[in-house]
């Protein structure tokens, strides 16, 4: 999709307007419970926002971008933009130094992009899955390689946004870019190819649900949350 969309990006908005349009996730205590998902680096020349594209599922993919932006009096304009992560990142790091947004200059950004930047960002998506995943992927996969942790577990203890159940039982929830989840362990992993190409996957387990190799009919346990490219670990 986003490989058709940079090729016939006018007839994407004459017949398909919603495509790559961009969207902030509840925002600033709006639903989302308060989680800061627009960061400007320190140095004031680069943004880091997670943003909802519901193109393909109706609930959306969060997609963590890093926008460059002008300077002087092209401040306000996107010149350029990467692919971070995709998927639900329940434990985010940020850049250092990095400030918090008001959920009014999100919204504007994410305007700015709906106005003139969709094919930047398609662009970037693209280049993310089909030059850099894809390509990881079937290196590692044909050659059987594989997966290693990195580091130690995290225990993950959600907020109270709801009280649900999930799965067989009845838990707290914690809302993360529009998905809901529970007490659990998260941990990093990556395949081991014998060189660092710093693409990561991580895995969420909660561990008051069986696993699927003991219940297949039951949801994924353990899943993957998010996959993080090498941007992510150079902040």
């Amino acid at each position: 999709l986003a490989r058709a969309y940079r090729g016939a990006a006018p007839a994407f908005g004459l017949f398909a307007p919603a495509v790559f349009r961009v969207e902030p996730y509840d925002y600033g205590g709006l639903g989302d419970g308060g989680d800061v998902l627009f960061r400007r680096h320190v140095d004031g020349n680069f943004l880091e926002c997670v943003v909802c594209e519901s193109s393909v599922v109706a609930r959306g993919v969060p997609i963590r971008l890093r926008l460059r932006m002008g300077s002087g009096s092209d401040s306000g304009e996107i010149r350029g933009a990467e692919v971070v992560a995709v998927g639900c990142d329940i434990a985010p790091t940020w850049p250092p130094g990095s400030v918090a947004l008001e959920a009014k200059e999100a919204r504007a950004i994410c305007s700015r992009i709906d106005r003139g930047g969709r094919r930047m960002i398609a662009g970037a998506v693209s280049h993310a899955v089909f030059k850099t995943l894809e390509p990881h992927l079937a290196d590692v996969l044909g050659a059987g390689t594989a997966l290693v942790t990195i580091g130690d577990a995290v225990d993950f203890s959600p907020r109270h946004d709801l009280y649900a159940r999930e799965g067989l039982n009845k838990k707290w929830l914690q809302r993360v870019s529009g998905y809901y989840f529970a007490k659990s362990r998260i941990r990093d992993v990556r395949f081991d190819n014998g060189r660092d190409d710093d693409i990561r996957f991580t895995f969420y387990f909660d561990p008051t649900e069986p696993p699927n190799s003991e219940r297949v009919d039951m949801n994924v346990n353990p899943e993957v949350l998010c996959c993080k490219f090498g941007s992510y670990h150079c902040n």
